[in-house]
């Protein structure tokens, strides 16, 4: 069975939301939408209840704070984060205040979405990885085995 990874998707425009979503739906089958937002209180009402472990960010909704301030009261290593935005500006900041997984400036093509959701999987699935080695760090005859939804450690008698 396929990994689903939890993804919600942030722009103030819903044309972009629903390009957005029809993307992801026909190119990247290993994302399951699991909200929309079009501001900010409703980007905080799904980033506390629907767990997300990829973000689909548009920085400005035209509201007195943008994305990146709202996420200064997140642990944003918690989530890998794809910037989608008209504003080239903001790039240096959200790299170096954020773990941003990709950024990538509209109009948004198939090809740099699909590349940049590759990436943020490849993010969770290292990140998983490297839990389970520290755990396991001192072990010896133990592998880890990946299943559809996390890496299984077993001892080898």
């Amino acid at each position: 069975m396929l990994k689903k990874y939890r993804t919600i998707i942030v722009d103030d425009e819903p044309a972009n939301i629903k390009l957005l979503t029809i993307f992801l739906q026909k190119y990247c089958p290993s994302i399951e939408i699991v909200g929309t937002a079009n501001n900010s209180e409703k980007f905080i009402e799904l980033l506390l209840i629907k767990n997300p472990e990829i973000l689909l960010l548009d920085i400005d909704l035209g509201e007195e704070k943008n994305t990146l301030d709202l996420l200064k009261y997140f642990d944003s290593s918690n989530y890998e984060i794809v910037i989608t935005t008209s504003h080239s500006d903001f790039a240096i900041d959200a790299i170096n205040q954020h773990q941003i997984s990709s950024y990538i400036l509209k109009p948004i093509q198939p090809i740099e979405l699909t590349k940049a959701i590759k990436i943020a999987e490849n993010n969770i699935l290292f990140n998983n990885i490297s839990k389970h080695k520290s755990v396991a760090e001192g072990a010896e005859n133990i592998i880890g085995l990946p299943t559809a939804t996390n890496i299984d450690i077993v001892k080898i008698e």
